[in-house]
Formats: structure tokens, C-alpha cells, sequence
């Protein structure tokens, strides 16, 4: 991670190798992108674009997130995007540079900023579940719900009990 000299940014470098899972019922498998043109599939792998949108949708005032203001109290633009302000999501301080670097701009410099940003509410959420692709149908809010929800760590739902 590196900080500006004022502490307002911070640019994350990301592992270029963590793959999105899921549970098939059976095991734990590696999510694959769409074929490409030569019907081939590739690992889907986590990039700084799954952490933007998985900021912005947790700020995103039609989402209702709960957590928002963990969020809108500390990035540039957050708070007036999550009060319906503004609507341009450009105009909020966060960015993906590229697959593999995040940049957010913090409204102050603070020891606990990059604290703030390392909680579940800033995740990588995948917008393909959510939205749908080529070959992925949207599931919207039930993204989360046992046999669609994808994740990127040790751990997996394998189902949810009342």
C-alpha cells in the first residue's frame, strides 16, 4: 500500500492470484469467467474492479446498505452519494487503476483509514452474480443465499440454518 504525502490516498496493490469460489453442493471450485473466443474458460480471479463496486454498491442509496456510513464518513464523495447529492459514481474517491490497483481518496487523513476500508462493508462483491453477464444469470439480492453466493477466501456456505 502506498500513501500520498497529505494521507488523503491510498493505492492498494492486489494479489494478481485469488480466485473467486463457490460450493457446488460437493466441493469447492474455482469460479470461470465467460468463454472466450475460443470456448475456453479461465479462473475468475478477484481485481480491484470487484472492490469498486463492492464500495459503491454498499454506498449506493438504493442498496440500503446499513453499514454505509462507515464508509460515507471516510471517502471522498461517499456521503453525498449515499444522500442522493450526487449520482456520479466518477465523483466518489474510489477507483480501480487497473485489475490489480485501488485507489481511494480519503476527505482526511487518519490512522484509521485504511482500518475503515479492511471491513466488510468495503468487500469485493461480484457484480456478475449480482447484475449477470454473458453466461451468468443475475440473482440479485439472493447472491448471498446458499448454492450462488461466491467468495474469495478459506471459507464457503454451504447452507443456512434458521
Amino acid at each position: 500500500m502506498d500513501i500520498s504525502p497529505d494521507g488523503k490516498i491510498y493505492t492498494f496493490h492486489l494479489r494478481n492470484d485469488v480466485p473467486w469460489v463457490k460450493w457446488d453442493g460437493k466441493k469447492v471450485v474455482k469460479v470461470q469467467n465467460c468463454p472466450g473466443q475460443d470456448g475456453k474458460t479461465t479462473d475468475r480471479l478477484v481485481t480491484a474492479k470487484d472492490f469498486q463496486y463492492g464500495i459503491l454498491r454498499a454506498i449506493k442509496p438504493e442498496t440500503g446498505s446499513p453499514y454505509a456510513y462507515l464508509l460515507a464518513f471516510v471517502i471522498e464523495g461517499a456521503g453525498e452519494f449515499n444522500a442522493g447529492q450526487i449520482t456520479d459514481t466518477a465523483k466518489v474517491g474510489v477507483q480501480a487503476l487497473d485489475d490489480w490497483t485501488l485507489q481511494i481518496k480519503f476527505k482526511d487523513p487518519a490512522a484509521y483509514n485504511a482500518s475503515i476500508v479492511g471491513l466488510w462493508t468495503a468487500m469485493p462483491t461480484p457484480q456478475w452474480l449480482i447484475e449477470g453477464d454473458d453466461c451468468t444469470q443475475a440473482r440479485s439480492d439472493k447472491w448471498i443465499e446458499p448454492g450462488f453466493f461466491q467468495s474469495y477466501g478459506p471459507f464457503h456456505t454451504q447452507g443456512m440454518d434458521p
